[in-house]
């Protein structure tokens, strides 16, 4: 179970990014809500979930922790990026 941020960390085209803490440990993720407005976008939200749990012991690729989906949202828990001031991106 997941204790949810209000803030977003970033919006993207599809949904958002909102911070996520684990209650029962503490641990901080980022979870991916995306919106799916029709079938062909739910085929590729599907798609990239698959590609993740694929690729979940990859180096280099953030490891998905969990997914939930609702009707109309697929929610997708992953680490959190480690952001520092020479990796964050200005926008």
């Amino acid at each position: 179970m997941y204790s949810l941020t209000l803030l977003p960390l970033t919006r993207g085209r599809h949904g958002v990014v909102r911070r996520v803490v684990d209650i029962n440990t503490g641990r901080q993720y980022a979870a991916n809500f995306m919106h799916m407005r029709s079938k062909a976008q739910k085929t590729f939200f599907m798609s990239e979930f698959e590609a993740l749990r694929k690729l979940a012991r990859t180096d280099g690729v953030l490891r998905l922790v969990d997914a939930f989906e609702t009707e109309r949202t697929l929610i997708l828990v992953t680490e959190m990026y480690p952001f520092t001031a020479d990796n964050a991106i200005n926008v």
